[in-house]
């Protein structure tokens, strides 16, 4: 009786593995929650689509984007945007809360001065309320966006926003934290 039973409780899960195969899906919710992912730091609510991912921002300075770039770059433009687009932080000059650019910084070329500073580089691109994101910024009004430096003030900016405006997508974390990059931390842990 024991063999009828399970031959055919085996049959059954091999047909429902194979339907849910041919629809596309491989795993469900409850072979998520039985891997126990959680206790190594992932969030199974993010691999199964019910939450979305959080943006873990580092309000400092990191090391690979210290690098200095003659010329646009568009790997490190990525990179700077996938840290900083959608970000946001309260303008005072302008007395309103803006946000970095979700799909491009912006690229300043200057001259060396006789000073031998040089601020090529890229900025990000702080978007107020009215800023299409679709159209470019010199097509736009000038009052509606303008360039920042990545710098201590931008970050101490943002690092007052979120403790104001807390949002469960965005964690903030400041330097000398747990989430410091490997990138800059030296050997002995501490950040460079």
């Amino acid at each position: 009786m024991t063999s009828i039973v399970g031959h055919h409780c085996a049959n059954k899960a091999r047909r429902r593995r194979e339907r849910e195969s041919r629809a596309g899906r491989i795993w469900n919710d409850a072979d998520f929650d039985c891997l126990k992912l959680s206790k190594f730091g992932i969030d199974v609510e993010v691999l199964s689509g019910a939450k979305k991912a959080k943006k873990v921002f580092r309000a400092w300075k990191e090391r690979w984007e210290s690098m200095d770039t003659p010329k646009k770059d568009s790997i490190l433009e990525n990179n700077l945007v996938a840290k900083y687009g959608g970000i946001k932080w309260f303008d005072d000059e302008n007395d309103c809360v803006v946000t970095a650019h979700t799909k491009q910084m912006y690229w300043k070329k200057e001259r060396k001065k006789k000073d031998k500073s040089n601020h090529t580089g890229y900025y990000i691109l702080a978007c107020a309320d009215g800023f299409d994101m679709t159209q470019s910024p010199e097509s736009q009004d000038s009052d509606l966006w303008e360039f920042w430096e990545r710098d201590e003030e931008l970050y101490n900016l943002v690092i007052q926003y979120y403790a104001q405006n807390p949002d469960d997508s965005v964690d903030v974390h400041e330097s000398g934290g747990a989430a410091d990059s490997d990138s800059d931390l030296d050997a002995g842990g501490e950040v460079a």
